[in-house]
């Protein structure tokens, strides 16, 4: 019991000191001297970005990891999927929403139309919906994973308690 306690109390303290250490901008200093900029103007420093996206994948992580080995295999994939899912049809709305306030400023130009999404989504650091959609993903490919191997184990194991009974 002391043992199982000593491991998550590790594991939760490895946890913090990562989402901290993500934090530290100073990891990433000198990959870029600018800012990100566009024709709907410039966003922060991209250290900064950086450093946000990374704590969110940080961030996710954890509960992933915990889910992964508390949740049958089936309930995994299906919660990762609903996850996904879930996800996509924010970051949908939420580029539709982003994109009507752009057009009513009437900056319509199909050019721009992947990178005003890019950006949109790059900026985007208060709500994670793509760290989201990717934990989503993980879990569902943890879960099918997981799925896969319980199947080939029990045709394996079968197969053989087959071959033994006919022994």
């Amino acid at each position: 019991m002391i043992y199982r306690i000593a491991i998550w109390m590790t594991g939760l303290a490895a946890w913090g000191a990562s989402m901290i250490f993500v934090l530290q901008q100073s990891l990433f200093v000198g990959l870029t001297d600018r800012n990100y900029c566009g024709p709907w103007g410039c966003g922060p420093p991209v250290e900064a970005l950086l450093s946000f996206h990374a704590f969110w994948l940080v961030f996710f992580a954890g509960p992933v990891a915990v889910l992964s080995l508390m949740l049958p295999p089936r309930r995994l994939a299906s919660a990762g999927f609903a996850i996904s899912v879930a996800s996509a049809a924010l970051t949908i709305a939420f580029l539709l929403q982003r994109r009507s306030l752009w057009l009513a400023r009437e900056l319509d130009s199909p050019q721009y139309a992947w990178a005003f999404a890019r950006h949109e989504l790059w900026t985007l650091v208060d709500f994670p919906i793509v760290q989201f959609f990717l934990a989503g993903l993980v879990m569902m490919a943890v879960g099918l994973t997981q799925v896969g191997w319980q199947s080939v184990s029990r045709r394996q194991f079968h197969q053989s308690a087959v071959n033994s009974a006919e022994i």
